[in-house]
């Protein structure tokens, strides 16, 4: 009977089910809202170059950061609208920051330039 119950497919359902909640609740203490007009975190990324780069290397300009994936098929719909406001405000203190989630250093070279 104890055999029985432990291959219980409904069992095995409620634990895994229980695993998640309980793991998406410890999570959810940890994160942090986003709040308007708070300074960015750090971090910093590889530029299609090889430069290790961080946001404190664009200090005092507007960085449009766009997170984006070789997979997502709306992120590469995206780059020539994103290209042509880079070219538009091409005079201003204006960057932007593509950053790759998935590619490694060079695979993103063909999306990028």
């Amino acid at each position: 009977m104890k055999r029985r119950f432990l291959r219980s497919p409904y069992l095995w359902a409620i634990l895994i089910t229980a695993m998640v909640v309980g793991f998406a609740w410890v999570k959810r203490e940890s994160l942090q809202p986003v709040i308007t007009g708070a300074s960015a975190p750090t971090f910093s990324a590889k530029s299609l170059d090889g430069i290790t780069m961080s946001l404190e290397d664009f200090d005092g300009r507007v960085i449009l950061l766009n997170i984006w994936a070789t997979w997502c098929e709306p992120c590469l719909e995206e780059m020539p609208s994103m290209q042509r406001l880079y070219d538009e405000l091409d005079d201003e203190d204006f960057e932007i920051l593509a950053v790759s989630i998935d590619a490694p250093l060079g695979q993103s070279d063909d999306f990028g330039r």
